[in-house]
């Protein structure tokens, strides 16, 4: 017997499977209180559309941002990616390569009451690498259009200009 896994569940799974592998402690064990960066970032969630992260190599802007997603009400979705999962030429490639097989306007369709969905887009600079970048651009541009999707990105100091000519015009 074949067990039929929910898209949503699955991309949810995803997600946390994403955030589960950033780190929001020191040494495995140490938390660091970042309070004031905290309070800032879930004024700028509860204002903001399209929101972008940026910093150093290994200034805790990954955790910052998994931190302030983990504050959202339960009932706000969340579903995160890791950029570099982007790097092909079709959004429906990209959540195939994650084992889901329905297109983005059918899995927003899913939740019609909810007012907000958040999309955390984890290390964006690695996307600048990569061959082709098409099935982001899709992403964003679908995304745009839908006012009840809300996207949260880190990205590295370096590449943020680099990112924001090629991916914020969209």
């Amino acid at each position: 017997m074949t067990t039929v896994v929910n898209p949503v569940q699955k991309l949810q799974e995803h997600g946390r499977e994403i955030l589960g592998i950033i780190q929001d402690t020191v040494a495995f064990q140490v938390h660091l209180p970042r309070t004031e960066c905290q309070q800032h970032l879930s004024t700028f969630l509860d204002q903001h559309r399209f929101i972008v992260v940026t910093g150093t190599a290994g200034i805790g802007k990954s955790a910052l941002a998994k931190n302030a997603l983990q504050l959202l009400s339960e009932d706000t979705p969340v579903f995160a990616f890791r950029a570099e999962e982007f790097a092909c030429r079709h959004i429906d490639e990209a959540l195939s390569r994650i084992g889901i097989h329905e297109s983005l306007r059918d899995l927003s369709a899913r939740f019609p009451l909810h007012a907000r969905k958040w999309l955390f887009i984890d290390s964006l600079e690695r996307l600048l690498e990569a061959e082709s970048f098409d099935a982001f651009l899709m992403f964003l541009q679908r995304v745009k259009d839908d006012p009840s999707w809300h996207v949260l990105r880190t990205c590295r100091s370096y590449a943020v200009e680099q990112a924001r000519d090629i991916f914020f015009r969209v």
